[in-house]
Order: structure tokens, then C-alpha cells, then sequence
């Protein structure tokens, strides 16, 4: 008799600490996606906020979806002509991909980076709201299967656009 005892103790024990691994394990990969989510839409800001540094947008080729700039010569000494500094050279562009990534393509160079993973339901868009003021909106969207889903929407002004 004692030994039923002890055992359904053992049992009732044992089931309360798997009970708990299993919440603490569903609470950290909810965490995770969590964590992954801003981690992506930070990146997809910051890079796009370095690239526009020293950049001029031109406003004829940008879309909602797709930023159109040109960079500042990689020179240590800008070139400045009657117009300002010289801006001449080959377009890049920042847009999101269908597969969900958020891209550069460096037209100088003929090449595309990957700068966020934005998720298959991700955005970016681009709006000019005032002179001289783009606003940027990037939407991370992760999903990890059979676990949870996150999304955060980070929003910048980027003054002194023309």
C-alpha cells in the first residue's frame, strides 16, 4: 500500500514538472519570434537610414514600394557643382522582394544586397509627407510554424529630402 502511495506522489511530481517545461519552453520560443521580429525591422531601418545618409532621392523614379536614390560620391572630397554637391552616377534602389526580404540594389556596382528579412507578409513603403521630409515604414512579419506569429511596424522621418 505504501508503495501506491508513493508512487502516485512520484507520479503527481513528475506531472507538474513536465507541465512546467512544456509552459517554459512555449514561453521562450514565443520570445524568440518576438525577439526576431524587432531584430529584423531594426535592421531593415537602420540599413535603410545609412544608405539615405549623403544620398538624393529622386522623387520621379520613387514609388510607394520602391525608394530610388542616388549616393553621394564614395570620394573623401564631394564634388560641388552650381547645383550643390554632384550627384551624378548610377541609380540604387531599396524594395522588398516577393519571397519577403527587404533589398539594395547598388546600381554603381551591378549588385543586390540582403539588408532585412521582412517575412512573406512584411512591407516597406515610402511616402514624401512635407518638403522635404520621406517617411519610411517597414513591417516585419515572422511566422515560425506550428508555433506563433509577431509583427512590429517601425516608422522614420528622414529630413532634408529634396
Amino acid at each position: 500500500m505504501e508503495v501506491v502511495v508513493a508512487s502516485a506522489i512520484f507520479a503527481g511530481v513528475l506531472l507538474v514538472i513536465v507541465l512546467i517545461q512544456n509552459m517554459s519552453r512555449q514561453a521562450f520560443t514565443k520570445t524568440d519570434v518576438h525577439a526576431e521580429t524587432f531584430r529584423q525591422a531594426a535592421n531593415g531601418v537602420d540599413h535603410i537610414r545609412r544608405e539615405l545618409a549623403g544620398s538624393r532621392v529622386s522623387l520621379e523614379q520613387t514609388t510607394a514600394d520602391r525608394l530610388v536614390f542616388l549616393k553621394r560620391p564614395e570620394s573623401s572630397v564631394p564634388v560641388v557643382v552650381a547645383g550643390g554637391i554632384d550627384y551624378s552616377g548610377a541609380f540604387s534602389n531599396i524594395t522588398r522582394t516577393a519571397g519577403g526580404d527587404l533589398v539594395r540594389f547598388d546600381g554603381a556596382r551591378n549588385e543586390t544586397r540582403r539588408l532585412a528579412v521582412l517575412g512573406p507578409s512584411g512591407a516597406v513603403r515610402f511616402a514624401l509627407v512635407g518638403p522635404r521630409l520621406l517617411r519610411v515604414t517597414v513591417r516585419a512579419v515572422i511566422e515560425k510554424p506550428q508555433q506563433s506569429t509577431s509583427e512590429i511596424t517601425s516608422e522614420i522621418y528622414l529630413g532634408n529630402q529634396p
